[in-house]
């Protein structure tokens, strides 16, 4: 499972869930095209497209994201994106013990034990104990990144046509269902 599936989702912590599509060739639009193109594995992208059900392909694309490549091979795009450049100075301050925002409490929180409990284990601690918040109620914000590569990939993929998923609306529409449901405070 990809121990870096905690930063993907906290991107965006601090953006309103408003935004879904960015106008093309936007900071932001140009991060996700870059992290899809550098960090995504295309045969694996290509074979769920092709043999998964849209929650199922959903939950590749997320398993596959690595935030550290979209530092590395995007870092030019992510620090000219608000969404991105922000999660940068979050995680900096996370792993520095800095104060952050709290623009998500709960998240935030469950980070700041994952930290307490000590920076070898921070990613995945994080990943397995505190992603699930950022689809919490009191953080709508956090999928805005997450809705704007998925829709890059379902565009690109044609995936509303495939036969197992065959669905009737729009990929940000699909991207609402088949997100996780939001989390209560543990």
């Amino acid at each position: 499972m990809n121990t870096y599936l905690f930063f993907w989702m906290f991107l965006i912590v601090n953006v309103a869930n408003s935004y879904s599509a960015l106008p093309k060739n936007s900071p932001c639009d140009r991060m996700a095209r870059c992290a899809i193109n550098k960090c995504f594995d295309s045969e694996k992208i290509k074979h769920a497209v092709e043999t998964l059900t849209a929650r199922d392909m959903y939950n590749e694309f997320l398993n596959q994201f690595h935030f550290v490549c979209v530092l590395t091979k995007c870092r030019r795009s992510c620090d000219r994106c608000e969404f991105c450049h922000y999660a940068q100075t979050q995680i900096k301050n996370f792993l520095q013990g800095s104060h952050t925002e709290m623009t998500c409490p709960t998240m935030e929180r469950c980070l700041l034990k994952c930290a307490s409990e000590g920076l070898s284990n921070f990613m995945k601690c994080s990943h397995d104990k505190c992603n699930k918040y950022c689809f919490n109620a009191e953080c709508p914000h956090c999928v805005t990144m997450a809705k704007l590569v998925y829709e890059h990939i379902c565009r690109e993929h044609h995936i509303l046509d495939r036969p197992l998923v065959a669905y009737n609306g729009t990929c940000g529409e699909l991207f609402e269902e088949v997100k996780p449901k939001s989390q209560s405070d543990e």
